[in-house]
Formats: C-alpha cells, sequence, structure tokens
C-alpha cells in the first residue's frame, strides 16, 4: 500500500473513543450472518437489532449513553414477526427508519417526537412483495422517500415510500445478492452477488449496464460510491483469501488499482467520505480501522493509518458530516458495535487555534432532498443539495414543501374518507328518491 504524501493535510488524522460514559452499555444486539453493517445511526438517534422474540429494533436517543436499563425495559420498534437483518434511516427525515425483516417483509418507522417512550408495534406502513426474506434496504441518496429493498428471492424491489408502493422488479440476479448502493445522483446502483460478477443497473428499468467478474473468493463481497468521481469501489476476498480493494473505472469496468489488505476471515466493511476524499476500511471482526486518502492518479489510494480498538468490531457505521463538531476538527464520526457496547469514534485532524477550517470542511449535504419521489418515476435525475459547514450559517431551505410519509398516509386517509362521505351522501339521495317514489 502506499504511504501519503508529506504534503497532505490528512496525513495525522487520528481516532479517538469517547470516554466511557459516553457509549452505550449492556447492548443486546442481534448479529444476523447477512453482509451488513448491523448499527445505523444520524445525529438523533442510533439505531440496532434487538435480541428479543419476533424481531424487533432499538432506537436509541444520543442522551440515552451510559448503561442502559434492561432488555425488558428498552422501547422498541416491534412489528416484525422474525429476526430483524437490515435497517436505514432517510437521509432527509432523521426521524424515518425502514426496516427489513426475514418475514420477507419492509416496515417504514416514523419516530415520535422526543424519541421512543414506550415500544411502537404499528409502523407507518408495511411494504410486501419479496417472497423470501429481505437482506438489505437502501434509501435513495437525492430523491425523498424512494427506497431499493433485496432478499433471498434474488430480486430488487425499488418502493415509493411516500404511497408505500412497488415501482419496479428488478430480477437479473442469479444467485444470493450481497450488498447494493446507489451512484452519486442516485440515478443508477451497483450490486455484487454469490455468483462473483458486479453489476452496474438502472433501477428503474432494470436493466443491466455493465457486468464484470469481481473478487473471485468464496466469501462475501461489497460496495460503494466514491462520490462525485463516479469510481465504483467493491471489497470482497481473492481465491487465495486475501481481503482485497478494488477501485473501477465506471465506464468500462476496469480497474483503476487493486490492493490487497491482508489474510483474514472478516468481510472489509468500505465508507467513504466525499468532502475530505478519505477512505475507512473496517473489517467484521477486526479490532482495527484502517483509513486511506484517494486520489485521481496512480497509486489512486495512499495509506494514512489505522485506529484500533481492544475489542472485535461486529458492526460499524458512519454518521453524517454535519453530525460532527467542526470547530474540534471532526472530519468523520463513526460508532462502533461490540459484543454488549456502541462506541463512538471521533477521526479529528490536529490543528491550532480556534477559528473554523474551511480547507478542512467544504461545502457538504445539507441533508435536504433534490427532488420528490413523483420526480424520480418520472425519469428526471438531480444533483445532492450542498450548502456551508461554518457554524451559524443558514442553509437556505428549498421553498417547496416535502410530502412525508405519515403526511402523505393522513392524506390518503382524508381521501378516502372523503370519498366515503360523498358515496353516503349519494346512496341516502338516491334512497330519498326510491322513497319518495313508493319504491322503497
Amino acid at each position: 500500500m502506499a504511504s501519503l504524501p508529506r504534503s497532505s493535510k490528512f496525513r495525522h488524522v487520528f481516532g479517538t473513543a469517547f470516554k466511557r460514559d459516553e457509549c452505550f452499555e449492556n447492548v443486546n444486539a442481534q448479529i444476523s450472518a447477512s453482509e451488513v453493517n448491523h448499527i445505523a445511526a444520524n445525529s438523533k438517534y442510533i439505531s440496532v437489532a434487538w435480541k428479543v422474540g419476533g424481531g424487533a429494533v432499538a432506537a436509541l436517543s444520543w442522551d440515552q449513553c451510559g448503561k442502559l436499563p434492561p432488555t425488558d425495559s428498552i422501547p422498541l420498534l416491534a412489528g416484525h414477526t422474525a429476526e430483524v437483518i437490515d435497517f436505514q434511516f432517510s437521509p432527509f427525515d432523521e426521524s424515518l427508519i425502514a426496516t427489513c425483516s426475514a418475514d420477507c417483509t419492509i416496515k417504514v418507522w416514523q419516530i415520535p417526537d422526543g424519541g421512543l417512550k414506550t415500544t411502537m408495534t404499528d409502523p407507518l406502513m408495511t411494504l410486501e412483495g419479496h417472497s423470501r426474506k429481505v437482506t438489505n434496504v437502501e434509501f435513495n441518496p437525492v430523491s425523498d422517500n424512494v427506497l431499493l429493498s433485496a432478499g433471498f428471492d434474488q430480486c430488487i424491489k425499488l418502493w415509493d415510500v411516500t404511497q408505500g408502493v412497488e415501482k419496479a422488479k428488478i430480477d437479473v440476479h442469479p444467485d444470493q445478492i450481497q450488498c447494493m448502493a446507489w451512484n452519486y445522483d442516485g440515478s443508477m446502483i451497483a450490486t455484487t452477488c454469490k455468483d462473483k460478477q458486479i453489476r452496474i443497473i438502472d433501477p428503474r428499468t432494470g436493466q443491466v449496464a455493465q457486468t464484470v467478474a469481481g473478487h473471485q473468493g468464496a466469501k462475501g463481497s461489497r460496495c460503494c460510491y466514491l462520490g462525485k468521481s463516479g469510481r465504483l469501489l467493491t471489497t470482497g476476498f481473492s481465491k487465495q483469501s486475501e481481503r482485497q480493494m478494488t477501485i473501477w473505472d465506471p465506464n468500462t469496468m476496469t480497474p483503476f488499482t487493486e490492493v490487497n489488505i491482508d489474510i483474514s476471515s472478516g468481510s472489509l466493511m468500505p465508507f467513504y467520505d466525499e468532502d475530505t476524499q478519505l477512505l475507512y476500511m473496517a473489517g467484521k471482526g477486526d479490532t482495527n480501522m484502517r483509513y486511506f486518502e484517494l486520489q485521481e492518479d496512480a497509486p489512486h489510494q495512499n495509506f494514512i493509518s489505522e485506529y484500533r480498538s481492544k475489542d472485535p468490531q461486529k458492526g460499524v457505521c458512519m454518521l453524517s458530516k454535519r453530525a460532527g463538531d467542526v470547530m474540534k476538527c471532526e472530519i468523520s464520526r463513526f460508532l462502533f458495535l461490540t459484543n454488549n457496547m456502541i462506541t463512538p469514534v471521533s477521526f479529528t485532524v490536529p490543528r491550532k487555534g480556534d477559528a473554523f477550517q474551511d480547507d478542512l470542511f467544504p461545502d457538504s449535504k445539507t441533508g435536504e432532498p433534490s427532488q420528490s419521489s413523483d420526480d424520480y418515476f418520472a425519469g428526471k435525475n438531480a444533483l445532492p443539495k450542498y450548502g456551508s459547514m461554518q457554524p451559524g450559517t443558514v442553509v437556505k431551505k428549498d421553498t417547496a414543501v416535502r410530502m412525508s410519509p405519515a403526511q402523505a398516509q393522513a392524506a390518503k386517509i382524508a381521501d378516502l374518507e372523503a370519498k366515503n362521505g360523498a358515496l353516503e351522501a349519494e346512496v341516502a339521495a338516491l334512497k330519498a328518491k326510491l322513497a319518495a317514489a313508493g319504491l322503497e
């Protein structure tokens, strides 16, 4: 692995775990065998699958840090009838989370203002259509309320969460789908599969744009897009069981570079920060996280350093850039899930002074959708919205009113009730006419 040039501003980045009283202890996580991260988070909530009867997910508030109460005292999202496998928060609504399960369903939940106080058993909506267990869910990064799901039925489904309806079915995989990822503008997806092929797919048409042989090892493979560059990164195993990462040219699907990381049994979880062009790589069961700076020219990746902990990680997630503390030069924040603990880890660039460091924090995604689900399913594309990271800066909001799934459901119910009321009035009028004619 290439070493980092001395001129790089990130050559001294280091990771620091939060103090113990800022961590979450007594976590009763349910860890599935699927190729997922097992933990998700935003600036409000931290979610893990909870080990109870049936299938449930915890949505912990950040102020619940410390020793958690006994499992039966934790309020949960508990609507599934079998193990919850994957879950993801909406990038545009921190209280909206999608969960998928071995019960073949996806459920969408709206966490109440102020967080969960009691266990919820009624989701906002249940999405049904997979014939076998559902293993992955991914929200579109640009278009509001657009969701992908993948299951053991070897199908990917595309959903409009605003209306709770299936919009497309992608049936091109001959074996288990291991990972799927949206590209920069949410117009295409990449998938890895047990057949060891990497596919680039138009999710709205189901057409495969590119197929290439990926990592040839027997174990699972992951993928993620590298921001505006459009490049695709995959991780997996060689035939000799070496852990690898490969960066692909998205136009030809030829590799720019392939790097052998090490020999270990745990799959590699890649996380990319497009603002800094840093790639973080954590392995399941490892006690370290490597991080690299990526660049356009060869050697394409430069190793920076690694963060080490004492406990092997079962899951890892990366928070939005806006969840960090920019005034402390915190360029990224992660959560590490271990045996019974969630530990936040902050990655920081050491700088003196207390001024905002604009070279470390370019404009970043605002967390606003660029278009509606209706626009997306009409074939439109849009770019992510960006705004300043400087504290106190007011991000200009779109004047368009966002229709949340909860509002859409309420509007749908109101519309049905209005139609029902109109029908009842029409029936009453007809009865009155019949009575007047002496025919009733």
